[in-house]
């Protein structure tokens, strides 16, 4: 992703690859969601010129979980339960990585209002 070979018509595909591992019956707990968020940090770093496909990306976690969620209404719909924590985990990671980059990279102001709301939205 920082090699300069790569483009940005694939930031869509190379971040939705990273989210799938998310909804699965795994709760990550060895790091595994800082590890995920490093690429995403990587992207949002090369490209923080144009953020709007991190923010479709981005508003498209809270419904992506309501659809998992509707799937089983059970109380005992782990799989739900697991991959939100796991969402939650993950965002939490990027949002970091970004406030720390805020400093660097101003353009990341409006992404990091972005992600806190959907990190908020989700945890309702």
């Amino acid at each position: 992703m920082s090699h300069h070979y790569y483009e940005p018509r694939s930031i869509q595909a190379t971040l939705y690859s990273l989210q799938s591992p998310l909804f699965s019956e795994t709760v990550y707990i060895d790091d595994e969601c800082e590890r995920l968020a490093a690429p995403v940090t990587t992207l949002i770093n090369r490209f923080s010129e144009d953020v709007t496909p991190f923010v479709i990306w981005l508003t498209g976690f809270p419904s992506s979980l309501l659809e998992l969620k509707k799937q089983n209404t059970s109380n005992q719909n782990l799989l739900y339960y697991r991959s939100r924590t796991n969402t939650i985990h993950f965002l939490t990671a990027i949002y970091f990585n970004l406030k720390q980059l805020e400093s660097a990279q101003p353009s990341t102001t409006d992404l990091i209002k972005v992600m806190n709301h959907v990190i908020q939205s989700i945890r309702k």
